[in-house]
C-alpha cells in the first residue's frame, strides 16, 4: 500500500513538474511572441546620446525633435579684400530625424527569429549607440562658390603692339584671376562637416584662386623687332563705300598676333561682314559678275595679306581665287574669302612672333 501510495505521489510531482514547464514555455513563447512583433524600439537604443528604446517611431520622432537642435552658423568665405557670406538656413541646412528613428528602429527585426531574439537581448545588455549629422542641399553650396566665381574672376589681358613710323608702342599685359571651384568647394564641406560635429568654432574658409597669365606678355613683343616682307595694292578712295570695307577690315587685322604653330584665320578675324560691324555695300564678285554685296572689297585686303605672306615664306593652308582675274593684282595672285565658306589661313611656322599690319 505504501508503495502505491509513493507512486501515486510521484506522478504528482512529474505532472506538477510538466505543467510548471508548459507554464514556461508558454510564457516564454509569448514573451518571444510579443518581443518580435511589438510596435516599440528595442530598449538600449540611444541616437546622439540619446534613448529612445521602448518609444514607438511617432513617439521617438517627436522626443528627438525637442531634445535635438539644429546647429546655426554663419561661414565667411575670404580673396583678398572681398567677403562672401553663406549661412546654415542658405543650404538648407536640417536633420532628416524620421531617417533616424527608422535605422533605430530596425534593430531586432531583421534575420530570422533566432537571430533577432539575439539581437534584443544584446541591445538591451549592452546599448545600441547611432550618430545623425544634419544633411544640406550640396546644389546650394555649389551655387554660392559659382557666385564667388563670377565675381572674381577675371580673364587676363595680352600685351598690345602698335607701330608708328617704324617706333612700337606697347601695352601692358594685364594678370588674370580665376577661382578654383573645386578646391574652394571642398574646403567649404570640410568646414561644415567640423561645424556639424562641434569639432570647431571657425567660421572663416579661404576661397582658392590661382593667376592666369596672359597669353601675350609684354617681354614677347618687346621681341618684335623688324619687318619680315610687305606687299601693297592700290584702291579708289573715290569709292567710299568699298573703301570703308577696306579701313574696317585692315582695322581688324592691324595688331592681331600670331605665336608659334598657331593657325591665323581671315574670316574669324574680319568677324560677319554686316552693317552692325561696319560694313557697307559695294560691289562683289559672284559667279562671273559683279554685285552689290555688304563688305564688298574685303577681298583686296585677303589678296594683299596673301601675297605678303607669300613673300615671308609662311605656310598658307588654305586659300580661294576669284572666278575671274581682279584689277589690283596680276592674274593667279589674288585671293578671295566669302563668309564661312571660303577662307585665307596662315600657318606660323617660323619661331617669331607675327604681326599682320
Amino acid at each position: 500500500m505504501q508503495a502505491k501510495g509513493g507512486t501515486k505521489k510521484n506522478n504528482y510531482f512529474y505532472i506538477a513538474i510538466i505543467l510548471l514547464l508548459l507554464v514556461f514555455l508558454s510564457s516564454s513563447f509569448a514573451y518571444f511572441y510579443l518581443m518580435l512583433n511589438s510596435k516599440v524600439i528595442a530598449k538600449g537604443i540611444f541616437v546622439n546620446g540619446i534613448s529612445i528604446g521602448g518609444m514607438t517611431k511617432e513617439e521617438a520622432v517627436n522626443f528627438l525633435k525637442n531634445k535635438i537642435k539644429l546647429p546655426s552658423f554663419s561661414i565667411t568665405a575670404k580673396y583678398q579684400d572681398k567677403d562672401f557670406v553663406i549661412t546654415s538656413e542658405d543650404i538648407n541646412l536640417s536633420y532628416s530625424y524620421q531617417e533616424m528613428v527608422d535605422e533605430a528602429y530596425k534593430i531586432g527585426r531583421e534575420g530570422n527569429p533566432i537571430e533577432r531574439v539575439r539581437e534584443i537581448y544584446v541591445t538591451e545588455k549592452e546599448g545600441k549607440y547611432f550618430s545623425f549629422y544634419p544633411k544640406y542641399d550640396e546644389n546650394k553650396l555649389k551655387e554660392f562658390v559659382d557666385k564667388i566665381s563670377q565675381e572674381i574672376d577675371k580673364e587676363p589681358v595680352n600685351a598690345k603692339i602698335k607701330i608708328t613710323g617704324g617706333v612700337k608702342q606697347i601695352t601692358p599685359d594685364v594678370e588674370g584671376v580665376k577661382v578654383d571651384k573645386e578646391k574652394t568647394l571642398k574646403n567649404l564641406k570640410q568646414l561644415i562637416d567640423e561645424l556639424v560635429k562641434g569639432k570647431t568654432e571657425k567660421t572663416e574658409v579661404e576661397i582658392v584662386a590661382e593667376k592666369v597669365e596672359a597669353k601675350i606678355s609684354k617681354s614677347m613683343l618687346e621681341m618684335i623687332n623688324g619687318r619680315i616682307s610687305t606687299f601693297s595694292t592700290v584702291f579708289n578712295l573715290q569709292d567710299v563705300n568699298r573703301s570703308g570695307n577696306l579701313a574696317v577690315a585692315a582695322r581688324a587685322v592691324n595688331g592681331t598676333l600670331l605665336l608659334p604653330g598657331e593657325t591665323f584665320s581671315l574670316n574669324k578675324t574680319l568677324g560677319p561682314r554686316i552693317i552692325e560691324n561696319g560694313y557697307k555695300e559695294a560691289p562683289v564678285i559672284v559667279g562671273n559678275k559683279l554685285v552689290p554685296d555688304l563688305g564688298g572689297g574685303v577681298c583686296q585686303i585677303a589678296t594683299t595679306l596673301y601675297n605678303a605672306i607669300l613673300r615671308a615664306d609662311i605656310a598658307i593652308t588654305e586659300r580661294y581665287h576669284h572666278s575671274f582675274p581682279v584689277a589690283y593684282v596680276p592674274p593667279g595672285q589674288d585671293a578671295t574669302i566669302s563668309g564661312d565658306v571660303l577662307d585665307l589661313k596662315i600657318l606660323l611656322n617660323i619661331p617669331y612672333i607675327l604681326n599682320p599690319t
